[in-house]
């Protein structure tokens, strides 16, 4: 699928069709065990594993509970696999506990992003997913009844899009354009532009070259007046990460101006916008995998301040270390002193995979203190940020172990969290 890094061959892992780059961990062929891509390890017949790749949390039945929604691949050993949407719903009586999922048919193969959000104007949250082997995605329209789906609608895209976003390029004031994580070997952030005569259908993809695997992407506005695309990407070795930034110069048609690079860390997994030292200006965070072939660099987390005297260019990157094979980031105030700190989800160390949790520094705006690291159920692979059950104080969600797993946090201890509890099987 993607060549693999050092980091990859360090120890054999149960199988995932982790679409996050040139790190892929993936079951040696016809394994039905676990494998490293160079050795089978408890072979046997494949047996279908659930592999859960990317998590998003929102209230998709109106009660005013957020619940959960998971893409997960059916890995059957295959090079393309089939999967589905997981649709978790939270109890309204008793916040904090989930039902089981309910699964969603995908129309392609190996899901490996999710978003939710109202394609149409109705009110009602649609989901879409992006299909890594297949190049496409999954659209699912929201169905009459609350929380539930309609049968997926395929758009293809080209690429291999690893990651999905929704934001507002047209000005419309509503998330209903769609950005994708190209992350195939030439790498590109794709642009699906809603089509407004025709609610939930998009325009011919635009595609921003990157030049390099791209595994995530993020839009919003990054300084006055400018809307940006934002990618992680670095090289076919895993050396040279960096976010590339497209600044948005038209809206009708929308167009961008030419990309405009800064560093970033050890194969850059996940970006983020969010402005994270209070000076009113978006800052960028990134998730990084660990060294590629040079060895340069770590697995954690950077953080790349805007320049303030420069709005909309950023700051060389902080990097604050985490377990290897850090793979996603999320953004919040966890321990309510008004300030984000950072959830990094890492795929080590086997066989647990970590949850790490930066505070941040409350004397110097922008840093972070030493991550706290809690044990994952099995690999997490995809974090979010919510208050679950209720009760005031965020909790954490992950896609982990087959379905997802859900982190409370401790009340008494602002910014400590409970040991991770499947829910969704």
């Amino acid at each position: 699928m993607r060549s693999e890094s050092f980091l990859s061959r360090m120890a054999p892992v149960r199988p995932r069709l982790l679409a996050t780059g040139a790190a892929v961990l993936l079951a040696a062929t016809g394994c039905g065990g676990y494998g490293d891509g160079y050795n089978c390890y408890a072979c046997g017949p494949p047996v279908p594993t659930n592999v859960p790749n990317s998590i998003a949390i929102a209230d998709l039945n109106g009660d005013g509970v957020p619940d959960l929604a998971v893409a997960t691949t059916l890995d059957q050993g295959l090079v393309s696999n089939p999967g589905f949407a997981n649709i978790i719903l939270n109890s309204k009586t008793a916040p904090g506990t989930f039902d089981t999922g309910v699964q969603y048919s995908i129309t392609g193969g190996n899901p490996s992003g999710i978003v939710a959000t109202d394609l149409t104007g109705s009110g009602n949250l649609d989901l879409v997913i992006s299909n890594f082997g297949t190049g496409s995605i999954s659209v699912f329209m929201h169905g009459a009844t609350p929380g539930t789906y309609m049968p997926a609608l395929n758009i293809v895209t080209g690429g291999q899009p690893n990651q999905v976003v929704a934001g507002d390029l047209t000005g419309s004031g509503s998330n209903r354009d769609l950005v994708l994580a190209d992350n195939s070997p030439a790498g590109n952030a794709i642009v699906l532009v809603h089509d407004a005569a025709n609610p939930g259908q998009f325009l011919a993809p635009i595609m921003l070259a990157t030049n390099g695997y791209t595994p995530s992407v993020a839009v919003g506005t990054i300084a006055t007046g400018q809307v940006a695309v934002v990618a992680a990407t670095y090289d076919v070795n895993g050396n040279n990460g960096v976010v590339t930034v497209f600044v948005e110069t038209s809206t009708n048609p929308v167009s961008f101006a030419a990309a405009v690079t800064y560093p970033a860390g050890a194969q850059p997994q996940a970006v983020r916008i969010a402005d994270v030292n209070g000076d009113g200006l978006p800052d960028l965070v990134v998730a990084n995998l660990g060294p590629g072939s040079d060895g340069a660099g770590m697995s954690g987390v950077s953080v790349l301040l805007q320049d303030a005297t420069r709005p909309g260019t950023f700051l060389a990157p902080a990097g604050y270390q985490t377990p290897f094979g850090a793979v996603d980031v999320a953004v919040g105030d966890l321990n309510g002193d008004g300030k984000p700190d950072l959830v990094v989800a890492s795929y080590g160390p086997f066989p647990t995979g970590a949850i790490s949790v930066l505070l941040q520094n409350a004397a110097t705006p922008g840093t972070f203190g030493t991550a706290t690291v809690y044990a994952g159920f099995g690999q997490p692979l995809s974090v979010a940020i919510a208050d679950l059950n209720g009760d005031g104080h965020p909790d954490i969600a992950a896609a982990d172990g087959t379905s997802a797993t859900v982190m409370l946090q401790n009340a008494a201890m602002p910014g400590t969290f409970a040991n991770p509890v499947q829910v969704g099987n």
